[in-house]
């Protein structure tokens, strides 16, 4: 597998967003197009981390869609995030 190289990227992220998104976000299910792209698997990383961080217990679920096949190996990688439907 490869080294996450956003991972710093998406906890500045999650640490700058304060409490105001994560309570607006806390329970919901969001619907994602375009989820294997970069900007959808950064999102579901950031997600993923809030999850994890802020959220814990009133987690985001993820509806993630995308028409376009990704290397298999981005997907196993997507796939494996807790939360998320493909």
């Amino acid at each position: 597998m490869r080294p996450d190289h956003f991972q710093p990227d998406v906890e500045d992220v999650v640490r700058g967003i304060g409490e105001l998104v994560p309570e607006c976000l806390a329970g919901k299910t969001l619907l994602l197009t375009g989820s294997c792209g970069m900007l959808g698997r950064l999102t579901i990383k950031a997600l993923d981390h809030l999850n994890q961080t802020k959220l814990k217990f009133r987690e985001v679920n993820i509806i993630a869609l995308d028409a376009v096949a990704a290397p298999l190996e981005d997907r196993e990688a997507l796939q494996n995030t807790q939360r998320v439907d493909f």
